[in-house]
């Protein structure tokens, strides 16, 4: 079957739900824990912050060097649960789209399945992040061999006496300086990773409903059966992304309230309070909108992907039904 016909996905996806008791129950616990650990993370890391700061000397070497390392593994935590806890978010949004049993005690059921969903999530990054690296030397090639380069070479002229020193040291200032010029090398790098990693990111869309649905098959498997079922498929699950455009704007929109300290500062616009209650302020004003957004649109959209990986999954695919195995399980 295709997912060519996106009015049936939407309005089974809004039939799906109009049926399920506890759907809204469920994306506000998971969107109200979500909030709770990355505002609970990002106090931790500020006092952690603050902890350094007073902790000069020799004396408190240990110390110090003790709470770095603790405020490097926190994203690293963060990354584990947010994967987990929103995969037991996909699980229970999948036995809606199936009108299956789902109730909020089905979003910490994923937490069983952390082997094979860490391991997928790696083999993704590594994935993507050797795409991305390969993409970014072309871009520096292509940008070097061009007049493009012209900008920089003259910026770097600019600082010749600096750069030729014992110790090579980039300034803020110089970089400050360099980085207009490097803007064409980003714009390469996208246009690149477009062309090249953009197929590949939707040949293994499907991954994770695969491992949902047969999480014994393991990571690699999930990959696989992902990459069959997008074969020549991939345009259309691009023009349904396009089609639920609206809900990726206003997503963008929420995530830019959190930026506006940042873009204040760089727009040297100052307000009557102190910085940092200008950060609290957006901060909490972009949790609120983000719970909203969740908690009215999330649901449709994700059960609409449901919907469309039902329709895409091929006879050889994992089953319905669900394992929960051995966190070993590759």
């Amino acid at each position: 079957m295709d997912i060519r016909n996106r009015s049936a996905l939407k309005q089974g996806a809004a039939a799906s739900l109009s049926r399920a008791e506890n759907q809204k129950k469920i994306v506000a616990v998971y969107s109200g824990v979500s909030i709770a650990m990355a505002a609970g993370m990002w106090l931790l890391d500020t006092v952690i912050n603050h902890a350094i700061s007073g902790t000069g000397g020799l004396g408190n070497l240990g110390t110090r060097s003790l709470l770095q390392t603790l405020q490097s593994v926190l994203p690293i935590l963060q990354m584990v649960f947010s994967t987990c806890w929103g995969m037991g978010y996909l699980r229970a949004m999948m036995n809606i789209s199936r009108n299956a049993p789902a109730d909020t005690r089905t979003l910490t059921g994923s937490f069983r399945l952390f082997g094979p969903i860490f391991r997928l999530e790696i083999l993704q990054t590594l994935i993507y992040s050797g795409i991305l690296i390969g993409c970014v030397y072309g871009a520096t090639i292509a940008f070097t061999l061009t007049p493009f380069a012209q900008p920089l070479m003259d910026v770097m002229g600019s600082y010749e006496t600096s750069m030729l020193a014992t110790e090579m040291v980039i300034t803020d200032e110089m970089l400050t300086a360099m980085l207009p010029s490097m803007t064409p090398i980003f714009v390469i790098t996208f246009v690149l990773f477009a062309i090249i990693g953009g197929p590949l990111v939707y040949s293994y869309r499907m991954a994770f409903y695969c491992l949902l649905d047969d999480p014994r098959a393991g990571a690699r498997a999930s990959l696989r059966w992902s990459k069959a079922m997008m074969r020549n498929r991939r345009m259309e699950l691009f023009k349904l992304d396009l089609s639920l455009w609206w809900y990726y704007a206003l997503d963008a929109a929420v995530l830019l309230i959190s930026y506006i300290p940042m873009i204040l500062a760089l727009l040297g616009i100052a307000l009557p309070i102190s910085s940092s209650a200008i950060e609290y302020l957006f901060l909490g004003i972009y949790y609120v909108l983000f719970f909203l957004l969740h908690v009215c649109l999330r649901n449709y959209c994700e059960v609409i992907y449901v919907k469309a990986y039902d329709r895409l999954r091929i006879p050889d695919a994992p089953p319905q039904p669900v394992i929960l195995g051995n966190i070993f399980q590759m």
